[in-house]
């Protein structure tokens, strides 16, 4: 039985691996923007920047996890190994993602 997700961080790691998944390329850097269009709702506090502080953070914390590498010079994000696991214990986020 999927555990629901609950925080930024599940929706964005679910949200990224279906996004990958869609794409059948595992081994590719997305676009962070990309991603943050298929999230379900951003507090974006005034910031107009296509990837929010908040998302930043969340990636950032995936990161120091290994769940994602990150590359702040393009603002990339790849899925590893470790986070296609992680990802699939979660709920599909049906809601968030238009295909």
């Amino acid at each position: 039985m999927p555990i629901p997700t609950t925080t930024v961080h599940d929706v964005f790691l679910r949200v990224l691996l279906q996004h990958v998944a869609q794409q059948n390329s595992f081994d590719i850097f997305v676009p962070a923007e990309e991603i943050v269009k298929h999230l379900p709702s951003i507090d974006r506090h005034g910031d107009n920047s296509p990837v929010p502080h908040q998302i930043k953070q969340t990636i950032k914390y995936l990161e120091n996890h290994h769940l994602v590498d990150w590359n702040p010079g393009t603002e990339t994000v790849r899925i590893t190994g470790f986070g296609v696991y992680t990802a699939l214990l979660f709920d599909h986020v049906e809601e968030a993602y238009v295909s």
